[in-house]
């Protein structure tokens, strides 16, 4: 990467807005292919996303859930209807029901930015047919399309030198990647969450590079506004808002001042964040402000117990205070149906009935066991069931049969065993952390880890963790996140699942995630691509990061990362859930410019590597590199590719919705 240098003339000045007029043009032609290919609904709530649109058209304002139109409502799912929405899929929704809803999640929660200027062009278009003012309103996200593809051109602008071959590679690749524009062109707020992101990404790229200056300043400052009407997802990009301030003041002899604050602001802000006591393994949807692990006299096992106080909600609010996932070999070897044994010594600050642990699973809950608890330890234990069809088992710490209430519920000796186990008598454990003993004149395992609680793990500082809910999918909280991570032996499956539909996803799968490519060899061949291109963009970084700017590449490198994390984190509150949400790739789409940007770096230094081989091997490069044969053969390699990905993914649209 080079500092971009003054045009040469106004020929190179015209080139440069060539360039920006072809990138635009071929988005706009690729924006409407898929505007109009894709089957009215067939997109991530396209339905909901749309009701809100059409009621801000009708209200002119911003509606709450209380708005909703029941015609509108039957009008919509009608046009499903009619569209093969609901083909394959077993049932059609009773258009005729009282107070009839369109089925899936509203969006009234959601910022009103996008919606409101998604409804500006069907307030003249209130006769229309409901398709004719949804293809309208997918034009608006045509229109943040290319509002991307102009930061694109900013960004990449700002890095290189005119006439560098990525200054119209990058914008024409995103405007060329298949699943992205189907995003682009659907009736969601993504669209406007994306070119608010990227906006915000180019805003910042110029402090960096120019230093502070007061008309930078209020474009990021007014981008970071508009993404928090946007979509949440927007506002990943801005914890580089610091940085870039940090480094825009901070320059020349003084960048070294900036490196050392930064340095020593993100181990004020780890130190601060983190906090240590939480009970290992056990995942915390609870809000309380104490740690879930404290020290007790009342210890039945060891010295620590496990607490949880009802005065707290639960956020998510469908997860419970407490839950641990069991290792998928605990229940993998199990013979089919075998009966296990579920016990657990467990009290309450006062006298209440209570919830015993539940045993859960993909095929259901167990039972609900209600006892009669008192201020002094007891042991509770019933059968149920553990297949090893099990895809995936929990369990969950949920005693109150009233949330809300001033009790506190302590729980110590968690045990889980194959087998039926006598009820009357508590296991006699041979080791103090309890996983394993005897019961019944029987040895077991228990399946359930760290069972005694003397385990302590890491958790988010109390305000933090608030605070993190309202901002994170899924109102998931941050210590769930952290303690997801924390527990790579029973999430890790999940998360290289998760990471390898994100690879597929980033480039070829449509409709509401089920419209894949014909032949799935092609993902492979993409995901190849994806994992070359990082690799060689390291690479290249290391052997240039004398020449190349450092601060620019830490500032985008970590607002990847940390959209690519959140997005495969998106998931994991629903590991305590009977329903297993799979990520999407759309969320990582705010970052589509700067992951586009590695990738291409990444190819071409691979281009220059393949270039350096022929000259090793002829003794000089000759013609090859004095025309660079390799390196545009590499150049229209990728856009080759590209191309042929996105006519075969026009065509098993095509062919899906035909067939």
């Amino acid at each position: 990467m080079k500092p971009t240098v003054e045009p040469g003339g106004k020929a190179q000045i015209f080139r440069d807005r060539l360039v920006l007029g072809a990138a635009l043009l071929i988005a706009l032609l690729h924006g409407l292919v898929y505007l109009f290919i894709v089957p009215p609904w067939q997109h991530y709530d396209e339905p909901n996303h749309f009701e809100v649109v059409w009621l801000t058209a009708q209200h002119g304002r911003f509606p709450s859930s209380a708005q909703i139109d029941i015609e509108f409502s039957r009008a919509v799912v009608k046009s499903m209807i009619a569209n093969d929405f609901y083909a394959n899929m077993g049932f059609v929704p009773d258009t005729q029901a009282e107070n009839f809803r369109i089925p899936g999640y509203d969006q009234f929660d959601e910022p009103p930015l996008y919606y409101s200027l998604a409804a500006i062009p069907l307030m003249a278009m209130k006769n229309a047919s409901i398709e004719s003012q949804l293809r309208v309103a997918r034009s608006v996200s045509l229109f943040f399309l290319l509002v991307t593809i102009l930061t694109a051109w900013g960004i990449v602008s700002e890095l290189f030198a005119p006439g560098h071959v990525l200054r119209w590679l990058l914008p024409v690749s995103v405007a060329m990647t298949p699943a992205f524009v189907d995003v682009m062109t659907a009736v969601n707020n993504d669209s406007a969450a994306v070119a608010v992101s990227s906006f915000f990404l180019w805003g910042s790229l110029r402090l960096v590079r120019h230093g502070f200056s007061v008309l930078d300043l209020f474009w990021i400052s007014g981008a970071a506004v508009i993404a928090y009407f946007t979509k949440n997802t927007a506002l990943s990009c801005l914890i580089i808002l610091p940085i870039a301030l940090l480094f825009s003041l901070l320059r020349g002899r003084l960048r070294w001042a900036a490196w050392s604050v930064l340095l020593a602001g993100s181990l004020l802000v780890i130190l601060a964040g983190l906090r240590w006591g939480d009970a290992l393994y056990w995942h915390r949807a609870t809000s309380q402000p104490a740690a879930t692990r404290q020290v007790s006299t009342q210890a039945v096992l060891g010295k620590s117990i496990l607490v949880i106080n009802d005065r707290y909600p639960e956020t998510p609010y469908w997860i419970a205070p407490l839950t641990q996932l069991l290792l998928p070999q605990s229940y993998h070897d199990q013979a089919e149906n075998d009966v296990v044994t579920l016990g657990v010594w467990m009290w309450a600050s006062q006298p209440v009935q209570a919830r015993l642990p539940a045993l859960n699973s993909n095929f259901g809950a167990s039972a609900p066991q209600i006892v009669n608890l008192n201020s002094e330890p007891v042991f509770y234990a019933y059968y149920t069931f553990l297949s090893q069809e099990t895809r995936r088992a929990w369990v969950s710490l949920e005693p109150s049969l009233s949330p809300g209430q001033a009790v506190i519920f302590y729980y110590d000796g968690f045990v889980l065993a194959r087998g039926q186990r006598p009820l009357d008598q508590p296991p006699r454990f041979t080791v103090l952390d309890g996983s394993r003993g005897e019961w019944g004149g029987q040895p077991f395992e228990n399946i359930f880890r760290n069972p005694s609680v003397e385990q302590a793990g890491l958790r988010i500082q109390p305000r933090l963790d608030n605070w993190s809910a309202k901002l994170l999918p899924n109102s998931t909280r941050a210590s769930m996140l952290l303690s997801s991570l924390l527990d790579w032996p029973a999430t890790g499956w999940y998360m290289k699942f998760s990471w390898q539909l994100l690879l597929e996803r980033f480039w070829a799968v449509f409709g509401w995630a089920h419209v894949k490519l014909a032949n799935p060899v092609v993902y492979r061949l993409m995901e190849t691509w994806m994992i070359l291109g990082a690799l060689a963009a390291i690479v290249a970084v290391a052997r240039r990061r004398q020449k190349l700017p450092v601060d620019v590449i830490f500032m985008f490198g970590l607002v990847v990362l940390a959209v690519w994390a959140i997005t495969l984190l998106r998931g994991v509150s629903y590991l305590f859930d009977f329903r297993l949400y799979h990520t999407v790739a759309r969320h990582t789409y705010p970052v589509i410019i700067l992951v586009m940007l590695m990738l291409l770096y990444g190819w071409l230094e691979i281009a220059r590597g393949l270039e350096w081989g022929l000259k090793r091997i002829s003794g000089d490069l000759g013609e090859i590199a004095q025309n660079r044969t390799v390196h545009l053969a590499v150049v229209g390699l990728f856009l080759g590719l590209l191309l042929a990905l996105d006519g075969y993914a026009i065509y098993s649209i095509l062919m899906y919705y035909r067939g």
